[in-house]
């Protein structure tokens, strides 16, 4: 799930260059089209490697090309089991039109692992800088307010809420003739996916700006009855994204098993450890299921039901400050933490996990 959050980026800024420059790639329909293919992206990669690494730097290019042959190596494997004779594509839909002034998205199918994958991008333009730091609260309508004890409304960052609900400009409307917002065109689009492959999961990733659009994403698709269940989240290095109300809710989805959150953050970043407090008086709490990834090669894990002391002390900012935190949260610090701790984490099972927190909280 790194993997798809990681090539957010490169990709995004190859497509912007060759949609403005068209001249400095051979062949970049490739890359502009949907769906994109991966063995067609492969070799885009290997007629432009050059320009490519003068674009986005030799690391994010080595790493792109790795992620690359890894996908189609196990599309290929899937290919052959299922007797398919056409290519199978790597990214169904790819969202940058409006990049300067509105959230990138991408759209996946892993058919290896029978997976829908939605995946949002970080921060990168000015718009979603502005965003970030909208870190008032929202007062938005809790769509599990007819289940016993949850409350009638949610607080939200109201940045992440007003971009993942940002008028959409391409021409869809709901029945009432006014614009669908843009968490109704991906999730429409999403599902379009999931009834073409009935026995597909929902899941959702991002980094950064991408995993706090992610996390609410996937919080408000699990609450919807046509999403299939559990719709899971892997999300990297989210900051806050809403209020002990909106912790609540997220609690009950996850026992009621229809929501897996798994958040991923490395020690010293001080990214998802903020914002600690809204503008207008609102404390914000994390959700899910916490991953601490440390240089050392080691990892901790705790569920974020409860006053835990270590967690609370351990995702303070004090206990956080570093000479460096923009390293800290860096998506190839990340991956190379991850890579660090592959082989441990491939023993967990998230199925395993989320029915023991389902379990414990019937007691």
């Amino acid at each position: 799930m790194l993997d798809l959050s990681l090539l957010m980026y490169p990709i995004a800024d190859l497509r912007h260059y060759a949609r403005n420059e068209p001249e400095t790639f051979r062949d970049p329909n490739g890359l502009l089209e949907d769906p994109i293919v991966a063995g067609d992206f492969v070799e885009f990669l290997s007629e432009n490697a050059q320009t490519i690494t003068d674009i986005i730097g030799k690391r994010k290019s080595t790493i792109l090309n790795q992620v690359l042959e890894t996908t189609v190596s196990r599309r290929n494997t899937t290919a052959k089991q299922q007797k398919r004779r056409h290519p199978t594509a790597f990214l169904e839909r790819f969202s940058d039109g409006n990049s300067n002034t509105q959230l990138v998205y991408a759209i996946a199918i892993d058919r290896a692992r029978k997976r829908v994958i939605v995946c949002f991008r970080g921060t990168v333009s000015t718009e979603d800088k502005l965003r970030d730091i909208q870190f008032r609260m929202e007062r938005i309508p809790n769509p599990l307010k007819d289940m016993e004890g949850q409350p009638e409304t949610l607080r939200i960052h109201k940045g992440f809420y007003d971009y993942l609900f940002y008028p959409t400009t391409s021409g869809e409307t709901r029945e009432d003739g006014t614009p669908k917002s843009k968490y109704e065109r991906i999730l429409d689009q999403t599902l379009v996916f999931l009834k073409q492959n009935p026995d597909y999961k929902l899941f959702v990733t991002g980094h950064s700006l991408g995993a706090a659009l992610g996390s609410l994403f996937s919080f408000l698709a699990a609450a919807d009855e046509r999403t299939p269940k559990p719709v899971t989240c892997i999300s990297i290095a989210s900051p806050f994204v809403g209020g002990r109300h909106f912790r609540r809710a997220h609690h009950l989805l996850e026992r009621t098993k229809k929501l897996q959150y798994v958040r991923v953050q490395n020690s010293r970043d001080i990214v998802p450890l903020v914002p600690p407090v809204a503008w207008n008086f609102g404390l914000y709490k994390h959700v899910g299921l916490e991953i601490k990834l440390f240089p050392d090669a080691r990892y901790e894990m705790v569920y974020t039901q409860g006053n835990h002391t270590k967690r609370i002390w351990g995702n303070s900012l004090f206990n956080n400050l570093s000479l460096n935190p923009i390293k800290k949260h860096s998506p190839l610090v990340y991956d190379d933490r991850l890579e660090a701790v592959r082989n441990d984490l491939e023993r967990l099972y998230l199925h395993d996990i989320f029915e023991e927190i389902a379990e414990n909280a019937r007691k």
